[in-house]
Order: structure tokens, then sequence, then C-alpha cells
């Protein structure tokens, strides 16, 4: 991960995934560790933060799009796993 592409992703809201639990957060600080990418999450609604890797976080730009997309195709909103 480049020092321009961790710089883009600070501020971007990702989901935190935790078993079938996913919390909306923001990124605050990225640091490369060992060679990986982590990541300083705090949640959109609640406090406290945590460091995490990248396996852990799913967008959420791509579900809203995906959601955007079935809801054009159907005319209603089905949840997508």
């Amino acid at each position: 991960m480049t020092a321009t592409e961790m710089a883009r992703a600070v501020g971007q809201e990702v989901y935190f995934v935790a078993g079938t639990l996913k919390f909306l957060c923001r990124i605050k600080d990225v640091k490369v560790g060992w060679g990986n990418p982590r990541f300083l999450i705090v949640p959109v609604s609640g406090n406290g933060e945590r460091w995490c890797e990248f396996t852990s976080l799913s967008p959420v730009v791509l579900e809203k799009q995906v959601w955007h997309k079935q809801e054009q195709s159907n005319g209603t909103i089905r949840r997508i796993q």
C-alpha cells in the first residue's frame, strides 16, 4: 500500500466485520506493520477506536452501489449477503 493510497483511505466509511455482526466505522489512520496495512477505525455512532487488519473490513461504497443497482433492476430493495 502506497502513502497516497493510505492518505486516500483516511476518512472513508467501512464496515468492521466481526462474525455475523457489521459495524459502520470511519478510518481515522493507517499504518503498515510487518508489511501489512492496519487501519485505526472509529464507529460512526458510538465511541471507541480499534486497530484492525484489512481482512476485517468491508467497503461501504461497494455495498451501496449493489443496493442501488438492485433497486433499479426490479423496483424493490432486497438484502444482499
